[in-house]
């Protein structure tokens, strides 16, 4: 690289959830993946432990008028592994309340030591969920007589 200085490791966060419409009363569940920018793989544990032995990431759920509803964290490295995770997969979840207001909300998820990573340029990431009331539909049914004497529904 030019000058010495060894060229910065690029990585970015993805979150994915189980679906992308939720209810109030039921519960987020998000994978966050830790990801080579230009490979798109799962940064392996030993890229992850040549710039730091754990990486954690705080996630937000914001409401549609971009207020935190909710927020928790995960990590990467040996915690990840310890817990049953792989290095570059994280698991988090998000229990919406029954009285949670419909509309479309957005998850955040930051790197906390991205000041600390030398070397190394981590790219945030954000999704967007739905979360609507259920309404059950309604069906009439009217039976009416046909020519030939049967019903027509």
């Amino acid at each position: 690289t030019p000058h010495g200085f060894p060229s910065p490791r690029r990585w970015k966060i993805v979150i994915m959830t189980d679906k992308p419409v939720y209810r109030p009363g039921e519960t987020i569940l998000c994978r966050v993946l830790l990801l080579d920018a230009f490979t798109q793989g799962l940064v392996s544990a030993a890229e992850l432990q040549a710039v730091t032995p754990r990486l954690s990431v705080n996630v937000e759920l914001h409401a549609p008028d971009d207020k935190v509803a909710s927020r928790g964290s995960c990590s990467f490295g040996a915690a990840a592994l310890d817990s049953g995770g792989y290095m570059g997969t994280a698991g988090l979840k998000f229990s919406l309340t029954g009285s949670t207001l419909g509309g479309t909300y957005s998850l955040v998820a930051v790197p906390q030591q991205q000041h600390e990573l030398y070397h190394c340029l981590i790219a945030p990431a954000w999704r967007r969920v739905r979360i609507r009331h259920f309404t059950q539909p309604v069906f009439a049914i009217e039976p009416t007589m046909g020519l030939a004497g049967g019903y027509r529904l």
